[in-house]
């Protein structure tokens, strides 16, 4: 189906974040998980794709997963719905999709979506902006993820590949 975004994935430092002690982390519209520095481990990608995987089986569709060579991106083993294919060296920020746009185009609206959150505090003129950021906590960040991911178009989805596979093409010639 065209048109179709995942939820964000978020990686937290704490598995049960104390913000979130009343909150269903299912209901949120986001993946969320943990690592001790909050990074992308190769754990964490793996059971990322077994779960798109898996919705992708019960859905009867096909998919390839475009992957730059970070070391987190490989393991052994292969998916039913899922071909990864790893793009070559040295060239993920000329062809990669993701790229080409469609970060920029998220966080210029999650940096819109923080500024229009911070100015609207109840501490205006009280508080610097620096110390208004270090009171800024996951809790207050995810609404912010997710309203700045469903803001990023199909249309800017779609352009980003366009470019991609028109770089793609130049590069293939020389």
């Amino acid at each position: 189906m065209e048109g179709d975004k995942e939820h964000p994935l978020v990686i937290g430092k704490f598995k049960n974040p104390h913000g979130f002690k009343n909150i269903n982390m299912n209901n949120l519209g986001i993946q969320y998980t943990n690592s001790n520095k909050s990074w992308m481990t190769s754990l964490i990608f793996k059971n990322w794709v077994e779960r798109l995987n898996s919705k992708m089986s019960v859905e009867n569709r096909k998919i390839l997963l475009l992957l730059d060579n970070a070391p987190v991106h490989y393991f052994d083993g292969e998916f039913s719905n899922i071909e990864l294919y790893f793009l070559p060296p040295k060239t993920t920020s000329k062809i990669q999709p993701i790229d080409q746009g469609i970060v920029h185009s998220f966080k210029l609206l999650y940096k819109k979506g923080m500024t229009r959150n911070l100015s609207m505090g109840t501490n205006i003129g009280t508080l610097s902006y620096t110390d208004e950021l270090t009171k800024f906590k996951l809790v207050n960040a995810l609404p912010l993820i997710i309203e700045a991911w469903n803001e990023v178009t199909v249309d800017t989805i779609k352009n980003c590949f366009n470019k991609a596979l028109n770089n793609w093409a130049k590069i293939q010639w020389m």
